[in-house]
């Protein structure tokens, strides 16, 4: 593709999203896009990298939301390569009355005629002030132990060597994060990715089933920290028992964001790279 058909194809997502056709939008981005928003997860809404599947509900929740749509508006468009930068306004009303007057810096990488990445730099508080100042944050003691409980069940069953209560911890749409520039640091968005992309290549390289032992839970609101070691050799005959602490943040009692701090050296040293 030439740099005008990037531009083109760009632009045609904003044109689509003016229509208010999320489906349209979603045509112009490959199927392993991913789209980056301005911000820690940590202290905003919707901040941080999302899966297609998960900018789709996300884009829907807000036509949901507005009386007629949200016109946006490309203001520049510069290209480079595969590289699209667009200076972009979008202007839009919510049915409660509030407006939401937006501006926007998107940097896209083109691939085959989609859109394969976007990252979106934002005025952050003017989102917090427009879409989420009428909704508190749960952080209710008892949703918070709730998490907490069900992770302390999930290492229990971990330390035997058996994964099912994990898995089934996790949302249909997580996003686990593995730190660091080894073949295996990147993020697996989605359970499928990270059962055929993570663990099914991970659990394939042990003599035995995958143990992991806990150590230590701290929890607070939607966020539950644990501290864990490995306890694990490989086929090759190398002991593999790194040492962990994953970050899982929470919502609808599931976790949807995994953040894995762990020994990158001892993962290449001890692991052969993932196909």
């Amino acid at each position: 593709m030439d740099i005008e058909q990037n531009k083109a194809s760009a632009k045609q997502f904003y044109e689509r999203f003016t229509a208010s056709d999320i489906a349209g939008v979603m045509a112009t981005m490959t199927d392993d896009a991913t789209f980056w928003i301005l911000g820690k997860p940590a202290t905003g809404k919707i901040n941080g990298e999302f899966s297609k599947a998960q900018i789709e509900k996300i884009f829907m929740g807000m036509l949901g939301r507005l009386k007629s749509g949200l016109k946006m508006e490309v203001i520049s468009c510069i290209a480079e390569g595969d590289q699209v930068a667009l200076q972009v306004a979008s202007y839009g009303e919510l049915k409660d009355g509030r407006v939401y007057d937006q501006q926007y810096h998107a940097l896209m990488r083109i691939r085959e005629g989609k859109i394969a990445s976007i990252r979106e730099y934002l005025d952050t508080a003017h989102v917090e002030q427009v879409w989420f100042a009428d909704i508190k944050p749960d952080t209710s003691a008892e949703k918070t132990a709730d998490n907490q409980r069900l992770l302390e069940h999930a290492f229990t069953e971990t330390a035997q060597g058996r994964g099912r209560a994990f898995l089934d911890a996790l949302a249909d749409d997580v996003a686990w994060t593995i730190i660091g520039s080894t073949p295996w640091s990147k993020t697996y968005s989605g359970k499928q990715s990270v059962v055929k992309e993570l663990l099914q290549p991970l659990n394939a390289q042990f003599d035995a089933a995958n143990t992991i032992i806990a150590q230590h839970f701290i929890a607070q609101g939607d966020h539950v920290v644990v501290q864990a070691r490995g306890k694990n050799r490989t086929l090759a005959g190398k002991t593999y028992e790194n040492a962990y602490c994953w970050v899982f943040r929470f919502a609808g009692g599931k976790v949807i964001e995994l953040i894995e701090y762990a020994d990158t050296d001892l993962m290449n040293a001890a692991l052969n790279a993932p196909a």
